[in-house]
């Protein structure tokens, strides 16, 4: 692919340096770093402001959502496609990528093995905080340093600051990164410092190239398992495998070893690695391309070099061994060649006259000659009816940008690579598929862009034949354009997908404006303005940090290039969230308790219960206390189960979080912030409440009975014991029996019916015994009201694994009406409730 500029360096520095610069004179218009391309603004519309407010003192970082905010679109100055994703650079010198994350290639700090983890572009690279990466290892490049040269590699990317320094991330399992280091790198590892010229690992001793003195990089270019770096001096460097002479460092390996960085051509001299002379000294290189298994040169002069496997003729020089030393192809000596690309196996040239000269495997036509079968091993010159003015080579297809603006494209017409509206098939001579004239793709006459557009810069993935290929290119504006297979969402079109879908013909990735001075947003209330701060802009969506503000609410008012688009109240400044009450602050282990939350700006979001969570010791064993209802001053919750003991109560919405903490006041027993969770059992020896006992008023005109009953709780008030009895009203009947309704629902009993019957308890501790009629040691019967529980015992505990225990002796007095019937059954119900 081409570099129309090198960051900072001006278009005279250069030239004087010998730069190519492709295309810079024959297309009007391409677009230089710094310049915005002209356009007109769409009207300006908004949606909706998420979050809708935040803290008096800002930091805030909102979304406002609509349309027409970037109306000049995105400006890109370069592309590079990628075997999963692909990556660009604005005219600012940020940085944006798209695709699979598989390896950590995003710079986001992690890795993901879903299929695509990023549809869209995503900025990788700010000017304005000047950090590259997304994740906790984000790198600081310094101010006013931007990112002049990226490539796409084998899952990884690497770039180019205009400091001269070299950074990659993603896979490093061939030596992608030529300083040993892991094989996954999620954040961006730096791979040469301009300070030290220190090429390779930037720790230790080995793994690194000193570079002296210390040179500041110009490009990077990716081949399938090496790579080649060029300096401003016009000096290579390669490092990765060497299996076929790739490397360019004098040596064939013949194996599959990863190879730190070394120097494979000294311009100074003139001379390769192994002292071969290839050039007049002081003849600089300006151009690199790694093909798989093979490397090509361009000095300044026009001369192009190639090294490493000689299969299919991709070396041009007809050599029938591998090549493992930069070797002139004599057959390009005239006229001037300006720009060469490396496909999988064949190569292309492009001279200063617009020609273009092809050679290696012409397999699916994808060496344009008119021929699908017969390796080509020198170059030989197509004929065209066009002049080009950028090339690129793929998997197994070519295209070329012409003078005009046009696209035209030849080879493997597969997955839709050539933009040609086909997936199948292949054409052996390039064929236009782009109409700048018009503004259409060809196929279909479909509309692409208005009408007189030019391209100016094409690329493609060109290698790894298990996966189909994609095209990238960019039009004089700098607007961005994909086709092909979109595998693992490279194509940047916001398609997620695994195996990848087809676009047989080219369509414009969805713009992203970088951060811009042209576009600024306030928040004002009463004349009274706070900035926010740009993050980024789309042509839908503007993301800032809000500056500090008196409480209240305010409109904001986006400010683009003059258009002004007002937003009434559309944002909020609100006082801290804050908690000032829990009512009631304790219940039951097992949940089951409404609690009501009483405090300040919970509803950040209007009320929605859904948007305000609320869990219970946050710090330890989380339960969630289910949200009911949210209003800004309180909020109504279900307790769930917990683990007994005090706990934390964590609120949470979208503009932030509050806890309490839990303090549990000694006298009460309540957490008087936070919330507590009682622990609370009864057991009796009996097996349990209701128990049951037996009368028999013919041979025992005193029915009682017994039980030991355990109270255990954590709950520092103590608890309360509660007896109350169940029966029904008795009748004898003429035979002497007695009649025994069903029991009362209510839990009343009527034994006596008048006739002095006596129901009461006695309590003595579990050692003790019964005798006669009432408790021993002594212990007054207490008559109780049988339809009410009675309190038998109102204590506190100690701690939670104490238990109390009572022995509970009850009994019930039958007159002698009674005593002639036959026996009856009695319940008795024994409860024990924490004490409020």
């Amino acid at each position: 692919m081409m570099e129309r500029v090198l960051g900072k360096t001006r278009l005279c520095e250069i030239i004087r340096q010998g730069f190519l610069v492709v295309g810079l004179f024959a297309l009007a218009g391409v677009v230089l770093a710094g310049q915005v391309p002209t356009g007109v603004s769409a009207a300006m519309t908004w949606t909706a402001v998420t979050p809708n407010s935040g803290l008096p003192a800002g930091g805030q970082q909102i979304k406002i959502t609509g349309t027409g905010f970037a109306g000049i679109g995105q400006a890109f100055t370069q592309v590079s496609g990628g075997l999963a994703n692909a990556a660009a650079i604005d005219t600012l010198g940020n940085l944006f990528a798209w695709g699979s994350n598989y390896y950590g290639n995003m710079a986001d700090g992690g890795t993901s093995t879903s299929a695509s983890a990023y549809p869209s572009p995503i900025q990788l690279y700010s000017t304005v905080t000047h950090k590259l990466g997304n994740g906790s290892g984000a790198v600081d490049l310094g101010a006013d340093t931007t990112i002049i040269n990226v490539e796409s590699g084998e899952s990884w990317v690497g770039v180019i600051d205009s400091n001269g320094d070299v950074y990659a991330w993603g896979r490093n399992n061939d030596g992608h990164f030529g300083n040993g280091g892991p094989t996954t790198n999620p954040n961006p590892v730096k791979l040469y410092d301009h300070t030290t010229g220190r090429l390779g690992s930037q720790t230790g001793t080995s793994n690194y190239l000193l570079v002296n003195p210390a040179a500041t990089m110009a490009k990077l270019s990716a081949g399938y398992d090496h790579q080649l770096l060029l300096d401003t001096d016009g000096n290579i460097y390669s490092w990765g495998v060497n299996r076929y002479g790739q490397m360019g460092n004098g040596t064939v390996s013949g194996g599959s070893s990863s190879y730190s960085a070394s120097k494979i051509y000294n311009a100074t001299i003139g001379k390769t690695a192994n002292g071969t002379s290839i050039a007049a000294a002081g003849t600089k290189i300006v151009d690199i391309k790694a093909g798989a298994l093979f490397s090509l040169a361009l000095d300044a002069d026009g001369n192009v070099y190639s090294w490493g496997s000689y299969s299919s003729g991709r070396l041009g020089t007809g050599a029938t061994a591998h090549v493992g030393n930069p070797t002139r192809i004599t057959a390009l000596n005239s006229p001037k060649i300006v720009q060469i690309e490396a496909g999988d196996d064949f190569g292309i040239a492009l001279d200063d006259q617009g020609s273009l000269y092809t050679w290696g495997n012409a397999s699916n036509g994808r060496l344009g000659n008119g021929t699908t079968s017969s390796n080509v091993t020198t170059p030989v010159k197509l004929s065209l009816s066009f002049k080009a003015v950028d090339i690129a080579a793929g998997r197994a297809s070519g295209a070329a940008i012409t003078s005009s603006g046009d696209i035209y494209a030849w080879g493997d017409a597969s997955n839709g690579r050539l933009g040609n509206g086909t997936t199948s098939g292949n054409v052996s001579t390039p064929i236009k598929t782009y109409d700048a004239s018009t503004g259409n793709i060809v196929s279909g006459n479909q509309n692409l862009a208005p009408a007189g557009t030019k391209m100016a810069q094409i690329d493609s993935y060109n290698f790894n034949s298990g996966n189909p290929a994609s095209m990238w290119a960019l039009d004089e504006r700098g607007t961005m354009y994909a086709w092909g297979n979109d595998y693992r969402s490279r194509n940047g079109d916001g398609g997620l997908t695994s195996a990848g879908s087809n676009s047989t013909v080219p369509k414009v990735l969805t713009p992203i404006v970088p951060p811009s001075s042209a576009i600024t947003v306030t928040l004002d209330k009463n004349g009274t303005p706070a900035n926010c701060a740009i993050n980024s802009i789309k042509t839908t969506e503007i993301t800032c940090t809000t500056s500090a503000h008196v409480a209240g609410t305010v409109d904001i008012t986006i400010n683009n290039a003059g258009t002004l688009l007002t937003l009434p109240a559309a944002y909020s400044y609100r006082p801290p969230m804050g908690i000032t009450g829990i009512t009631p602050r304790k219940g039951p282990i097992g949940g089951g308790t409404e609690i009501t939350i009483t405090g300040q700006s919970f509803a950040p979001d209007g009320g929605d219960a859904a948007s305000v969570s609320v869990v219970l010791d946050p710090a330890g064993q989380a339960a969630v206390c289910n949200v009911k209802s949210v209003s800004d001053s309180a909020i109504v919750c279900t307790t769930t189960a917990h683990a007994a003991g005090a706990v934390a109560v964590k609120v949470e919405n979208s503009a932030g979080s509050v806890v309490e903490n839990p303090v549990v006041d000694a006298a009460t027993g309540a957490a008087s912030k936070g919330f507590l969770y009682h622990d609370f059992s009864l057991s009796l020896s009996t097996g349990g409440s209701p128990i049951a006992y037996t009368l028999n008023p013919a041979g025992q005109p005193d029915g009682y009975g017994y039980t030991v009953a355990t109270v255990t709780t954590n709950n520092p008030t103590g608890y309360v014991v509660e007896m109350a009895a169940h029966g029904a009203d008795l009748v004898c009947q003429s035979d002497g029996s007695l009649k025994i309704p069903a029991l009362a629902a209510d839990g009343a009993l009527d034994i006596a019916a008048g006739n002095g019957g006596v129901w009461g308890y006695g309590v003595v501790p579990p050692t003790g015994t019964w005798s006669g009629a009432v408790p021993n040691p002594p212990n007054t019967w207490r008559k109780i009201p049988v339809a009410v529980p009675d309190e038998v015992a109102n204590t506190s505990v100690a701690s939670a694994t104490s238990g109390d225990k009572y022995g509970l002796f009850f009994g019930t007095k039958v007159n002698f009406l009674q005593a002639s019937c036959n026996a009856y059954t009695q319940q008795i119900e024994i409860t024990a409730v924490p004490k409020v």
